[in-house]
């Protein structure tokens, strides 16, 4: 599995879950676009993984559906325990994909992609404990 391919299955999860939590709150798609400004069928296409959220749009979301408990586990670790499993996993991954076809560039790159995915997920996090801690 390739970097690529490991960032759209993290895309799927977040969709997921999501659709799953708007479907249990009853809240159609068109009352949730509408309700954050989002033309219902840019948000059709965000939830079904034709166009990807942007950082922006995925707080909204997150924050309208209530979702705060996203990054934790059954486990009940920790919003920040679970984004540093997930960054180091990324690294483990990273660094084991050395095979013949990667050039140190791509390396470089892919390094660079986990920097401003750990950077998007601990904002997403700081903005979620920003709610709780306001409510």
């Amino acid at each position: 599995m390739n970097l690529d391919e490991y960032i759209n299955g993290l895309d799927k999860i977040i969709i997921d879950r999501i659709k799953e939590v708007r479907t249990e709150k009853k809240i159609s798609r068109k009352k949730l676009a509408n309700d954050l400004g989002i033309a219902v069928s840019t948000y059709g296409d965000l939830e079904r993984g034709r166009i990807n959220f942007d950082l922006k749009r995925l707080i909204a979301v997150l924050k309208y559906l209530e979702i705060d408990d996203f990054f934790k586990k059954e486990e009940s670790k920790s919003q920040l325990e679970v984004i540093e499993e997930f960054s180091s996993s990324l690294k483990n991954f990273s660094t084991q994909s050395n095979d013949a076809k990667e050039t140190k560039e791509e390396v470089q790159e892919m390094k660079l992609d986990l920097k401003l995915i750990k950077m998007a997920l601990s904002d997403i996090v700081d903005k979620l404990n920003k709610t709780e801690d306001k409510e």
